[in-house]
């Protein structure tokens, strides 16, 4: 296991940001191939066909499974760029569909802001949090205007 998530920098700073970024990758990894166990499994035993739901998480998986390979490659400053923006295009797209409050999706945006701050600087940083800050208000502008449809159903429905 040591050896996935060696770093190969000899500087200590950067040295610590490829170690946290190959933690996140493999992370994202092992929690993306759950959700392709589940969904393909789900998708097989239907009969119904191949899901869009399961080509959209196998593309995520081999999206993480690329970025780990090329950040061991010694790209691992770019990759981090990829990978938070990855991230931020998914939690937007989670915002777009069921709204700007989504509990889930505010704490992985609070979760981009820290891992912009660790793995690339507190400048960027700021930047990723302005571009957030930006972000929600427009949604929730444009969601509460009705200008964009928004899923609301788990509001009002109690959990089961």
């Amino acid at each position: 296991m040591r050896i996935l998530v060696q770093p190969k920098s000899k500087e200590k700073d950067r040295a610590r940001r490829e170690f946290i970024l190959y933690i996140l990758l493999l992370g994202s990894l092992l929690l993306s191939f759950v959700a392709l166990l589940a969904s393909w499994i789900r998708t097989l035993s239907s009969h119904q066909g191949i899901r869009f739901e399961s080509l959209q998480i196998t593309v995520v998986f081999f999206f993480f499974l690329l970025c780990y390979f090329i950040a061991r490659k010694g790209a691992s400053y770019s990759i981090s760029f990829l990978l938070i923006g990855f991230y931020l295009l998914i939690t937007i797209s989670v915002s777009l569909r069921w709204g700007a409050e989504v509990p889930a999706a505010l704490l992985v945006y609070a979760l981009i802001v820290v891992m912009s701050g660790i793995l690339i600087g507190s400048r960027f940083s700021f930047f990723v949090t302005a571009v957030i800050s930006v972000v929600l208000v427009t949604l929730i502008f444009c969601q509460s205007a009705g200008y964009l449809p928004v899923y609301a159903y788990w509001k009002t429905e109690p959990e089961t």
